[in-house]
C-alpha cells in the first residue's frame, strides 16, 4: 500500500513538474481561470485540515505545495514524505501478478509499434535544413528508447 501510494504521488509530481516547466519553455502563459480552478480544487479538497503542528495534516502545507507545483514545477517539501502507520491488516505483502506486468509489456510493444509506423527512419538529404534533421532525430531517439526499455 505504502509502495503504490509513494510511486502514484512520485508520478503525479513529476507529470505536473514536466507539464509546468514545458509550458514555461514555450512561453505560455498560466491561464487564470486554470489557476483559479486549481486553488479551489485544493481548497475544497484540504478543506477538512486546518492549523497542525504536523505539517501533513497543515492545511496551507498542502496550499502552498499546489502553489509550487503550479508557478515553479517543483514542490521539493513533497519529496521526503514521512511513512505513515498503516492498520496491521493492510500491511500485508503483495505481489504483482504476471498477468499484470505481461499486459503492461504488451501496452509498451503496441506504443513502440505505433511510433514505429509513425516516425520511421528517414533518409537525410543536402536539402533538409539543421531543424528538420534535429527533429527527426529527436522523433527516432524516443523510438529507440523504448527499444532499449523494452530489450534491457
Amino acid at each position: 500500500m505504502r509502495t503504490v501510494s509513494a510511486d502514484i504521488s512520485r508520478d503525479e509530481q513529476i507529470h505536473v513538474a514536466v507539464n509546468s516547466l514545458a509550458h514555461a519553455e514555450l512561453g505560455y502563459n498560466i491561464s487564470p481561470s486554470l489557476d483559479k480552478l486549481r486553488k479551489a480544487t485544493i481548497n475544497w479538497v484540504m478543506q477538512p485540515l486546518g492549523e497542525h503542528t504536523d505539517k501533513y495534516l497543515n492545511k496551507k502545507f498542502w496550499l502552498e505545495s499546489s502553489d509550487r507545483l503550479m508557478y515553479e514545477g517543483k514542490a521539493p517539501q513533497l519529496a521526503r514524505q514521512k511513512l505513515l502507520g498503516c492498520l496491521p491488516s493492510l500491511n500485508i505483502p503483495m505481489s504483482t501478478s504476471p498477468n499484470t506486468l505481461d499486459h503492461q509489456y504488451r501496452k509498451l510493444e503496441y506504443v513502440l509499434e505505433q511510433l514505429s509506423v509513425s516516425f520511421p527512419p528517414q533518409t537525410i538529404g543536402p536539402t533538409d535544413s539543421i531543424e528538420s534533421i534535429m527533429y527527426r532525430a529527436g522523433q527516432t531517439s524516443v523510438v529507440d528508447f523504448i527499444k532499449d526499455l523494452i530489450e534491457n
